[in-house]
């Protein structure tokens, strides 16, 4: 049974769970406070199960309801929340009209930066050979990446510092990493499946690394408040036999040729788009290029921005940062998919 404590704080929320709660003795109250704040599940688990943070809160939202216990994730509002143990009669209601459940997902580990080079501070020199005395304690001193650099990390596939990535066909089945041809790259760290870009002369193929479609979402579920745009068939060559070229229609049209033998592929997150980026990179793509060949500027993840729901965010190529970007803008933005390996 999870134990939770009373606590106060307030904010735009959001909820990460790293393992789906199987109980029903927690909930989730919503009240006023001018605080900011973290809370956590206090359950003996490291990590522990959820985390809430925010800022700034809001009583009478909407009339209180039950939340059933389940990996569930809140978005958007502002608001405040207080955990009880469901023993008491305001227990175990929520105020929001923001609330979410979400499919489960294993939690995934994460990838180093890629950076395994030292420097001498901003504006100093960059990709030095050795750690640099004056300038102690750099990235280039710890994780995957200083293991790969020593050679003392065992990898399964191959990948530039401390990554380990395995090319896939067109069945899914593993290639070696010299083959010349593969359709998806599994990350053997994180578990992640990518689907790789295709680069045909007359851009016909509906998985061609120039079409961008505009980010849309009709289920209303997971879009943070905010549907998108549906666009037209221009931006995508008209490549998805006559429905707008939209990250919806993309997904639905990848699943439909059962790319690398799956169809559960999906928009990637922010933050699984960030866990292929390799930061340690002078040259733009900010990517593990013999992996990821046909990388362009910018691409959609499936996150909105959580103070306005009409821009999710968008990776960079050049820098491998993210920045909002309007949903409804009528070119939209390039596309990679992602799935949960087996």
């Amino acid at each position: 049974m999870m134990k939770s404590t009373t606590i106060l704080c307030a904010g735009v929320l959001l909820l990460a769970a790293a393992a789906p709660l199987v109980a029903d003795d927690w909930s989730v109250d919503w009240y006023t406070i001018d605080s900011g704040g973290v809370i956590e599940a206090d359950d003996g688990d490291t990590p522990p199960q959820w985390r809430l943070s925010g800022t700034v809160g809001q009583w009478d939202a909407t009339e209180a309801r039950a939340h059933a216990a389940g990996q569930w994730r809140l978005t958007g509002g502002f608001w405040a929340t207080r955990l009880g143990e469901g023993e008491g009669e305001d227990d175990d209601a929520i105020f929001s009209d923001r609330f979410e459940t979400v499919e489960t997902v294993p939690q995934s580990l994460l990838n180093d930066t890629g950076i395994d080079w030292w420097a001498t501070g901003p504006g100093g020199e960059h990709f030095l050979d050795k750690p640099q005395p004056d300038y102690p304690g750099q990235d280039a001193d710890f994780g995957r990446d200083a293991l790969a650099r020593e050679g003392e990390l065992n990898k399964v596939g191959g990948g530039a510092a401390g990554f380990d990535f395995t090319k896939l066909d067109d069945n899914g089945d593993d290639l070696p990493s010299t083959a010349a041809g593969w359709s998806c790259v599994r990350d053997n760290h994180t578990g992640l499946i990518w689907e790789t870009k295709v680069d045909d002369d007359d851009g016909d193929h509906f998985r061609h690394f120039e079409h961008r479609y505009t980010w849309y979402n009709s289920t209303g579920e997971n879009d943070g408040g905010h549907p998108g745009r549906e666009g037209d068939t221009d931006t995508c060559n008209d490549t998805l036999n006559g429905q707008n070229c939209n990250t919806e229609n993309f997904v639905s049209a990848v699943n439909g040729a059962e790319l690398c033998g799956a169809s559960d592929w999906r928009m990637p997150s922010r933050e699984e788009m960030r866990s292929i980026v390799h930061y340690g990179r002078s040259d733009s793509p900010a990517m593990d290029e013999e992996y990821f060949p046909n990388t362009e500027s910018v691409y959609w993840s499936a996150s909105s921005l959580a103070n306005l729901p009409d821009h999710a965010w968008r990776w960079t190529s050049s820098t491998g940062g993210f920045g909002g970007w309007s949903k409804l803008h009528q070119f939209g933005s390039r596309v990679r998919l992602v799935r949960t390996g087996k």
